[in-house]
């Protein structure tokens, strides 16, 4: 390699391009390590966490391409109500900008924040600051999540299993701008 910048490592994954964080960035002040993301052979996104000697390293990925207003959904499987307290599941984009230090972001995260007794549901707006929290008591670990945005407002939901029916929604906030 004749320069000094990193190597980016890209994955498939339903259909889209996504490029892999890996060093120290924020959100934050985290490391990331690109190996803690991969699709397995059926076509399943993996995201981990991992301790090597005395650090954490997380795991980040973003699409190559942008896609601005529409429906953005999330089939999750995993027991998002039972997260250690310092874990954050965030499910997000960057609205009008790829950079986050930009201050826009569109957020579902599932994080307590390090608080024990904390809501770990979170619906959040930025650079509003307005935030919704919200119980979360599943039964079982599959869930869907998403936000539908459009130029007035953002719709967000969270749904019992992998599929969007108003009976298995268990929480829900409509943010108008």
């Amino acid at each position: 390699q004749l320069d000094d910048k990193p190597l980016v490592k890209h994955i498939f994954f339903a259909g889209y391009e996504w490029k892999v964080k890996s060093g120290h960035y924020n959100p934050g002040d985290n490391d990331w390590l690109a190996n803690n993301v991969w699709v397995d052979g059926d076509g399943f996104l993996h995201l981990k966490i991992t301790c090597e000697g005395s650090q954490w390293y997380c795991a980040e990925l973003s699409t190559v391409k942008s896609f601005g207003y529409g429906t953005y959904q999330f089939q999750v499987i995993g027991a998002v109500d039972q997260l250690d307290p310092n874990i954050v599941l965030g499910l997000f984009v960057y609205p009008g900008s790829e950079n986050p230090d930009e201050g826009n972001e569109l957020d579902i995260e599932y994080a307590k924040w390090g608080k024990v007794d904390g809501p770990i549901g979170n619906y959040t707006v930025v650079p509003s600051e307005a935030t919704y929290h919200f119980p979360c008591l599943l039964n079982g670990n599959y869930t869907t999540h998403q936000f539908i945005w459009t130029d007035d407002q953002v719709l967000f939901q969270s749904f019992h299993g992998h599929a969007v029916k108003d009976e298995m929604e268990f929480a829900n906030w409509l943010y108008r701008t």
